[in-house]
Formats: structure tokens, C-alpha cells, sequence
């Protein structure tokens, strides 16, 4: 977002924001899995919890690797407007 627009927090984290961020990560096993799902892939999200701006965990498809996420966690960051480390990617 422009520097003007952006607040010093960062905007708050909602489904549709993360949905869209992973859906355009350029990954397109997780693209096509989430183009199959009935709701765009707002099943792999489990509730946001309120930390800072945002804390949500999402389950990844069949076929797409945490690791094929974590090496593009600077355009993530970046579709949820955020700085890159901002944004933490933890394997469970």
C-alpha cells in the first residue's frame, strides 16, 4: 500500500485477505487446489487470533510443500501488505 494510505500498524489480517495473499503466491498446486475448493479456499484457515495485527494458520493442500510457501515468504508478506519480517511461517 502507498506510505499514505498504510497505517504504522499495518491493516488487520481477515480471511479473504490471507486467502487472496497465498492464492497469488505463484505456486500453482496451491492456486489449483484452492480454484477446486467450493469456497475458494477459506477452508484451509483456521480462526484469526487477535496478536498485533493478526495470527492465522492455514493447512496447506495435498501436494504443496511448506517448503514451496516458506521460499516465497517475501511476496507473501507482501500481498498482505506487511514487511517481511513481519510475517512468520512455522512448520507444526
Amino acid at each position: 500500500m502507498p506510505a499514505n494510505v498504510r497505517s504504522g500498524e499495518g491493516e488487520p489480517v481477515t480471511p479473504s485477505i490471507v486467502v487472496k495473499a497465498l492464492r497469488d503466491l505463484g505456486v500453482p498446486a496451491l492456486r489449483n487446489a484452492m480454484e477446486e475448493m467450493g469456497d475458494a479456499g477459506a477452508s484451509m484457515l483456521c480462526p484469526i487470533r487477535i496478536a498485533g495485527c493478526g495470527e492465522v494458520a492455514a493447512t496447506l493442500p495435498s501436494g504443496v510443500s511448506m517448503i514451496e510457501v516458506q521460499n516465497r515468504r517475501r511476496k507473501l508478506a507482501e500481498n498482505l501488505t506487511r514487511h517481511e519480517h513481519e510475517v512468520f511461517i512455522n512448520i507444526p
